[in-house]
């Protein structure tokens, strides 16, 4: 997903810049970890952990934000505190969050009945590396940047209402310009800093599900996956996935991608594809592949999410359309919760 916008600038994620969009859960095949394209922008001092946030002044006790069906998203449908789309058909969105305007963001969403994941450590992966290689006080002096009874506050009581579903560690730490030293224990230990801040806030990782299947996470709650046709067959890329993760303990949130996860074929012809993608010789998807794949994961997993925010995406009526068969599917299916089991 890269960059998250992680998941924006997604899954890659990152909002803030983009990333390459087939690297934030599977790569072209099966199990070459740590090679996956660098992300043009996604999703930081090894001191003592922070003390946990005061209470809330006033948290809610019922979630006032609704929570019936699956959730449904697309990554990198703001900036900063203002939405580019929508939200609607979308019921949730993941983007890169920074300190100055993560209040703001969450009070607009509680407004509008909007759910988000949060992306607090997103950006360039330069921002979090010394020597080409991943550091963990970078990345924790970022996250500590959050740290403050006023965003402590009101995250606590954003997941109580709803309007906060859980946050994103990393994109793509399969990525090699982590430097190959990203492990399932050392996105734990990033969970659980962040957990140590926010003891309530559901936390996970957008990463290829195939990713050091020799490991197992003990603290991670979710992983964000994404399926490209690409991939071959959608039911075992699906299943191969529900599979890892429930060795693991954790949900699933699958994400499709339309703009370079269609069919693989020379030229992108329309029709048979939804025309060039991104980059490479990637092709988007149809909107048929965006109802059909959008189907299948969306009831499989405890969200469904779409890489990412594009004008020319959303300037497409029967893309739209295709995103609105999606959301009504859905809302009448209800999802288990994103968290660990």
């Amino acid at each position: 997903m890269a960059c998250l916008a992680f998941l924006p600038s997604a899954v890659s994620c990152g909002s803030n810049g983009s990333v390459d969009a087939n690297t934030g859960s599977v790569g072209d095949s099966l199990v070459p970890p740590d090679s996956a394209p660098v992300p043009r922008d996604t999703l930081p001092s090894d001191t003592l952990p922070p003390s946990p946030p005061p209470p809330p002044d006033s948290t809610p006790s019922t979630p006032v934000v609704p929570q019936s069906g699956t959730p449904f998203g697309m990554v990198d449908l703001w900036i900063d505190d203002t939405l580019k789309y929508g939200p609607a058909p979308f019921t949730m969105s993941m983007n890169f969050d920074n300190p100055l305007g993560i209040i703001d963001k969450i009070k607009h969403s509680r407004a509008i009945g909007h759910r988000l994941i949060l992306g607090m450590t997103g950006g360039r992966h330069s921002r979090y590396t010394i020597n080409g290689k991943f550091d963990l006080g970078k990345w924790k002096a970022r996250m500590d940047s959050f740290n403050t009874p006023e965003i402590r506050a009101a995250v606590a009581a954003a997941v109580a209402d709803g309007t906060v579903m859980m946050a994103n560690v990393m994109d793509e730490p399969n990525n090699y310009s982590w430097g190959g030293v990203m492990t399932k224990p050392l996105i734990d230990q990033m969970a659980a800093y962040v957990k140590a801040i926010f003891p309530t806030l559901v936390v996970g990782v957008s990463i290829r599900w195939d990713w050091r299947q020799e490991e197992r996470y003990q603290v991670v709650d979710f992983i964000v996956t994404h399926y490209s046709a690409k991939f071959g067959s959608l039911t075992a890329w699906r299943d191969g996935a529900l599979t890892v993760a429930r060795d693991n303990g954790v949900s699933v949130l699958f994400t499709i991608n339309p703009l370079d996860g269609g069919s693989h074929i020379s030229g992108c012809p329309l029709g048979s594809t939804g025309g060039a993608g991104t980059y490479s010789s990637n092709c988007r998807m149809t909107a048929a592949q965006i109802r059909d794949f959008g189907s299948v994961l969306g009831v499989a997993g405890c969200a469904l999410m779409v890489w990412k925010y594009e004008p020319q995406l959303m300037s497409n009526p029967d893309n739209v359309q295709a995103f609105k068969d999606l959301a009504a599917m859905l809302a009448t299916h209800q999802a288990p919760p994103c968290r660990r089991h």
